[in-house]
């Protein structure tokens, strides 16, 4: 394992140790009962993915945040999923100190690296010092079941609100066993592969541990390092041979040929690619294929490599992998035949049994015959190839997150110079999807400032309120003159905007 922010590199054998010395001492000193949640509120790096599998190695529920989400986003997770454990930076210390005092749930505060402990000057527990902990006999990893939860992936909800995903011991078989298939994946003991996508979401999971359970060398990448140069960095100096990636990390490396020429394997999770960028990655890049990833369901379908080089289609998103059954029903539920359009679901081992302490959401979401509803609409074709042609209206699928509209309207709603607001789906010239916002202002509202117009501020005022994922960007708010429909709700509005764009 390789930290592409301080260049450290793990044996096999230190990831395993440290590991264990971590779950022995979240055991033994901690008290860590199997089923009690750890929850991260630090950067993805090898010292967190280390911990990561300690957590498990303990019988522990691992779940993450994103570094830079906003308080009132970590209190609401974490009031949802009432942790055990919270493991902090000195970036987030202030926040987690304050939950920490305020969650009677919330059982001990840890400190992840010694960096961190050095600018916050605490005594806190240090967990890269616990990795090297000389621990006693006691069987580790804790057995435990395939119903067992082991991880928990926090998702938005369409309202806004978050759920956090419940992840068992077989969903993460199921997954490594399906990525196992040679036309999935051509990872062995000599790839380099980048981690860009953050542990905090099903597909960082899930190739996380499918390149450890493969034997290559896993390279860390802060996901909320938003640096371009950095990121070209990782690649170019460590020569990845393999990554995942998103529209916008795509289109960079497109950008960037000449620092991406080690690169022979790639993923792509973002939501459509144009016929011509599809041709110029099929050039640059030896094997290139699209797939579909969830939080509830998994690894859903992929480009079945033989197809994706000699039968290129920039439309599909593949066919299942391996143990994964999928159909498209109509609003009614009723299943649709070939080029039908319809809501997409999915059954495997691989679904999750449902959300944390959200029966209601639940019910809607996870079906009694086992399938799960994704929100994406799409149909497959005579070929049994599946295509994505939208999702539910209360999203924007930001390269592979989905960011929920109603959030961001409530976020908008709470300045004091807006009166109503809508946000829907826009596509730039890449195809990218992003969120676009269209607010109205009080009648009586003077903007003051003559070196910082007012959408700028309203952008300022949403993006610190929201993690990075979720950002308007600089021209992603417009000001209506004329409300097209004054006096009728937010959702009327939005949909008379999306005939504007």
């Amino acid at each position: 394992m390789l930290d592409c922010e301080s260049g450290h590199k793990w044996s096999g054998e230190q990831v395993y140790e440290s590991a264990l010395n971590l779950a022995y001492y979240l055991i033994t000193e901690c008290l860590l009962k199997p089923g009690d949640i750890v929850c991260f509120l630090v950067p993805d790096s090898a010292i967190h993915a280390v911990a990561m599998l300690g957590v498990m190695a303990a019988g522990g529920v691992y779940c993450s945040l994103p570094s830079h989400s906003s308080y009132r986003e970590i209190d609401e997770v974490l009031t949802r999923i009432e942790p055990e454990f919270l493991v902090t930076d000195a970036y987030n210390y202030g926040i987690s100190a304050v939950i920490t005092t305020e969650m009677i749930s919330i059982k001990k505060l840890l400190v992840l690296d010694e960096k961190s402990a050095t600018e916050l000057n605490t005594n806190f527990d240090i967990i890269e010092n616990i990795f090297q902990y000389e621990r006693q006999f006691l069987p580790l990893p804790l057995e435990g079941s395939l119903h067992d939860t082991c991880a928990l992936l926090i998702a938005n909800t369409s309202d806004g609100s978050t759920k956090a995903v419940i992840r068992t011991n077989r969903n993460l078989i199921a997954a490594s066993k399906a990525l196992q298939n040679s036309e999935s994946t051509l990872l062995d003991a000599t790839d380099d592969v980048v981690l860009i996508t953050g542990l905090y979401s099903g597909s960082g999971l899930n190739l996380f541990l499918h390149t450890i359970t493969k034997g290559s060398t896993l390279a860390i990448f802060a996901a909320n390092d938003t640096s371009n140069d950095r990121l070209l960095n990782c690649i170019q100096q460590n020569r990845i041979t393999s990554a995942l990636l998103t529209t916008s990390q795509l289109h960079i490396c497109i950008e960037h040929k000449e620092s991406v020429n080690s690169l022979r394997d790639v993923w792509f999770v973002g939501t459509a690619i144009s016929e011509k960028t599809h041709k110029i990655v099929i050039e640059l890049f030896k094997n290139f294929r699209k797939l579909f990833i969830t939080s509830e369901a998994g690894w859903v379908t992929t480009e079945y490599l033989s197809e994706a080089n000699t039968k290129p289609n920039h439309k599909t998103i593949g066919r299942p992998v391996a143990g994964v059954e999928m159909k498209v029903v109509d609003s009614n539920g009723r299943s649709v035949p070939h080029n039908t359009v319809g809501e997409l679901c999915i059954r495997s081992h691989q679904c999750s049994p449902g959300y944390l302490n959200n029966e209601v959401e639940s019910e809607q979401i996870f079906w009694t015959d086992g399938f799960v509803r994704s929100g994406e609409y799409g149909y497959y074709d005579g070929f049994g190839l599946f295509y994505i042609v939208g999702h539910s209206e209360e999203f924007v699928k930001v390269d592979d997150f989905m960011v929920s509209t109603e959030e961001l309207v409530s976020v908008l709603l709470s300045h004091r110079s807006v009166t109503e607001a809508a946000v829907i789906c826009a596509e730039d010239h890449n195809g990218s999807e992003y969120p676009k916002a269209f607010v109205s202002m009080r009648k009586d509202f003077e903007h003051k400032s003559a070196d910082e117009p007012i959408e700028q501020i309203l952008v300022n005022f949403v993006n610190l309120r929201v993690d990075p994922r979720k950002w308007l960007r600089r021209d992603g708010i417009e000001i209506l003159k004329d409300s097209p429909h004054p006096y009728v709700r937010r959702m009327s509005i939005k949909r008379e905007l999306e005939t504007f764009l």
